[in-house]
């Protein structure tokens, strides 16, 4: 099984989504990451049991009010 952590990115709606960035390829981009110090095992289980957890939240309209704040900062960036 791969280890994945979250990224963002945006539906075709134009509203954020998750995905998931597989471990091994964070860690090429940021070597200044800690080393592991639970064995996978471990690591694989609590991040089954936090997706678990969080599954229902993670699929939560983000608030209109958010998303058209979101969009007033990307215009002042342009």
């Amino acid at each position: 099984m791969q280890r994945s952590i979250p990224a963002k990115t945006r539906r075709a709606s134009g509203r954020p989504a998750v995905s998931f960035i597989p471990q091994t390829d964070l860690a090429l981009r940021d070597p200044s990451l800690p080393t592991p110090t639970l064995d996978r095992t471990a690591r694989d289980r609590i991040g089954r049991e936090l997706r678990a957890m969080y599954v229902d939240l993670a699929r939560q309209p983000v608030p209109q009010r958010l998303l058209d704040l979101l969009g007033k900062l990307e215009e002042t960036k342009g």
